[in-house]
């Protein structure tokens, strides 16, 4: 088979819709917007009609109360999350009806800067910046929140690098390895009054 027939296979095929959606390959991790063709505010019926059924739907609750859904794409590598959005001063999405996030896990999905499951901290902090506080007179603005948290069970170290002001997050692993990314709505940068 001529070079040029098997490229031209090769090209249909990533361009080939899969259950409702475009090849995964071709998606795009979009810090505060979402994945490939899959937006933040698109409701349940969005979702359905752009990817089809979930692999699982798992509740997700605090105690007895039910505080989100979340559907997971096992094909896809990412967790659609229709949560409580609590990213403005008011608490919506109570009916759980509309993308509030989603966590993603496939090593295949990546940033615009190349950046994904198994990226190292030092490819995370260049392409996306530190966690160095902006200093203001006598205020501060922390705009990324770097969490460290320790398992006292298993001894295991986690860090989460928060991106709230362009709408994405990094859980990384002891080892400084990214293993999940999540994509959420822009928000406000922290500020520290110092006087």
């Amino acid at each position: 088979m001529p070079s040029v027939i098997r490229i031209s296979i090769l090209v249909l095929l990533l361009l080939t819709p899969v259950g409702g959606a475009w090849a995964q390959d071709i998606w795009i991790v979009d810090p505060g917007r979402g994945v490939g063709p899959l937006r933040i505010g698109m409701t349940q019926d969005d979702v359905l009609a752009t990817v089809g059924k979930p692999s699982k739907e798992i509740d997700a609750t605090i105690g007895e109360y039910l505080v989100g859904k979340h559907w997971r794409y096992d094909q896809l590598g990412i967790d659609v999350k229709f949560d409580i959005d609590t990213s403005s001063q008011n608490i919506s999405n109570t009916d759980f009806r509309s993308v509030t996030e989603f966590a993603v896990w496939g090593p295949a999905l990546r940033t615009r800067g190349n950046v994904g499951v198994g990226s190292s901290l030092t490819e995370v902090i260049r392409i996306f910046g530190d966690s160095m506080p902006q200093f203001s007179g006598a205020s501060a603005r922390q705009c990324v929140i770097t969490n460290v948290f320790l398992d006292s069970s298993t001894g295991a170290v986690s860090v989460v690098l928060n991106y709230a002001q362009i709408g994405i997050s990094f859980n990384l692993s002891g080892e400084g390895k990214v293993l999940t990314m999540n994509v959420k709505k822009s928000s406000h940068c922290f500020s520290i009054h110092l006087d």
